[in-house]
């Protein structure tokens, strides 16, 4: 059946109408995400489990990976217009200080916040991590310092470690060879602070005595390398007056010729209580001469020190860069550094 031409024209026009509409709504919902992905830059959220930026540890190895991330990638951290080195990226840093606090509240709110990758630093967030991990399954993270167990390429979470033992093995034989050459003593001692007694802290020890052992017979013998803990919970990375005291014992009663310091924010503590007594320090995660030396109040310190055990945490939070531009795939489980692959030094 024939249509009069004013209902034919009408069917068509409806029929424009609709396809026009349906045009027009399909190029609304395809243009808007592409807008909103072209108006969102990759982010990341950082938190420390303890102090800050300029701990005089593995925080500001750390935090120097990121200012060198942030030139090279033109990025800026939130909050900081003097850190601003372009607008291609952001970076959320989370100081706590000297509070404990709760780690898994931490976390969980970087989390929420929609950031990339939320990168933790410290093993004190090995306890509360893998359930933060599980709560926000489309959330890529990364434990550096610390461990977690029963990972692999496909979890959301990647732990950075360090084979600690091996830098602490090179300072150790050069403790012993320093000792060796400047003891007017038959018997020769080096010491080692630790901040907590704890695994991670014992890899330090463990490797800087086999070190001095291997190097010089003298130091097999029980009581040639004394050590101390400052505390036995992560207060002793903190407790600079506790730190010192041991030092000063060390180097005077228990005769010391030099200390390996792995205590935390006491670094510089034990390095002016070193110089005070004429005595030598070892750093340790940081190269502590070089930081001591850039700080107008330090300076005089930075003498006291012969040498510093690198943990290259600088290197790891550089490396990264390209999953957090998306030109590698974020991969879980495991990643070690070491000697081998300059990690340590």
């Amino acid at each position: 059946m024939n249509c009069p031409n004013n209902v034919g024209g009408q069917i068509l026009k409806t029929r424009f109408v609709l396809l026009l509409s349906i045009a027009l709504c399909f190029a609304v919902s395809c243009s808007k995400p592409a807008a909103e992905r072209r108006d969102r830059i990759p982010s990341m959220g950082l938190v420390f489990a303890l102090g800050d930026s300029l701990d005089a540890s593995i925080n500001h190895s750390v935090y120097e990976g990121l200012l060198n991330m942030l030139r090279d990638y033109k990025g800026h951290i939130e909050g900081a217009p003097d850190r601003s080195y372009g607008p291609d990226f952001s970076i959320k840093i989370v100081e706590p200080g000297s509070q404990q606090g709760n780690r898994a509240e931490l976390l969980r709110s970087l989390a929420r916040q929609g950031h990339d990758i939320v990168v933790a630093i410290g093993y004190l967030f090995s306890d509360s991590i893998m359930a933060i991990t599980r709560e926000f399954p489309d959330v890529n993270f990364v434990l550096l310092d610390g461990s977690a167990p029963d990972l692999d390429k496909n979890s959301n979470l990647l732990c950075i470690s360090f084979e600690e033992q091996e830098g602490s093995f090179i300072v150790g034989a050069y403790a012993a060879m320093y000792a060796q050459a400047r003891s007017q003593e038959q018997e020769q001692r080096i010491a080692f602070i630790g901040a907590m007694d704890s695994p991670n802290t014992r890899r330090y020890y463990s490797g800087f005595a086999a070190g001095a052992a291997y190097v010089n017979r003298a130091f097999r013998a029980p009581g040639s390398i004394l050590s101390a803990y400052v505390a036995k919970d992560s207060s002793g990375f903190y407790d600079k007056v506790k730190a010192s005291t041991l030092a000063s014992v060390l180097y005077k009663e228990g005769h010391a010729s030099v200390i390996y310091g792995v205590a935390g924010t006491a670094g510089p503590a034990m390095a002016e209580v070193a110089n005070r007594l004429g005595a030598k320090l070892i750093g340790s995660d940081i190269d502590l001469k070089a930081y001591l030396s850039s700080s107008s109040a330090e300076q005089k310190n930075a003498s006291a020190i012969i040498a510093s055990m690198l943990k290259r945490a600088d290197r790891a939070i550089y490396a990264m860069a390209p999953v957090l531009f998306g030109r590698e795939p974020f991969v879980g489980g495991y990643k070690v550094y070491n000697l081998a692959d300059a990690g340590l030094g």
